[in-house]
């Protein structure tokens, strides 16, 4: 939603400020009003960048989310030069952190190996990792979407995801 890329982010199809957050309230009172208790709630934006929408532009309020999702890649177009786990991803928990004290997953993750980096990356996840408390899960974006983000793709790095998730 802080994105251009699907329909229901704020910048695509005409949307305007503030709807994406009203349509999340609404389902959110929809199962509300039909006691549908055993949901949790992720909201899950992609990591912040130049031109994307701020996060409390549309973060739909702390009584309406139970976890906070992020999505980060390293080696997505038009990435030229390394970028570490923390230099994608902790200037976001930063905006987070100003808006919502929510547990964090990071729900979407991956590095392209196109420059042999994969395994490096890997292992300085899970050493920069313990530096944000407020993560309490990580997921590998494990397919072959754009770029080959899957870890059995590298043996090596996947030793060492397998290694430090363990």
């Amino acid at each position: 939603m802080n994105g251009f890329w699907y329909p229901w982010c704020q910048k695509a199809n005409g949307n305007q400020a503030g709807d994406y957050v009203k349509a999340w309230q609404r389902v959110y009172r929809i199962f509300t009003d039909a006691k549908a208790d055993n949901v949790t709630w992720l909201w899950s934006p992609n990591v912040s960048y130049g031109g994307s929408t701020p996060l409390k532009d549309v973060y739909p309020g702390d009584e309406f989310v139970d976890w906070i999702g992020l999505s980060g890649y390293y080696g997505t177009a038009g990435t030229k030069n390394y970028r570490s786990f923390d230099s994608i991803f902790t200037a976001t928990f930063h905006e987070l952190a100003a808006i919502t004290g929510k547990p964090i997953v990071v729900t979407e993750t991956g590095a392209t190996n196109a420059q042999g980096w994969r395994e490096r990356w890997v292992r300085e996840m899970f050493t920069q990792l313990p530096q944000h408390p407020q993560v309490i899960g990580v997921i590998w974006f494990e397919a072959q979407k754009e770029l080959d983000w899957r870890l059995a793709s590298t043996p090596a790095a996947a030793k060492v995801f397998g290694e430090n998730a363990a």
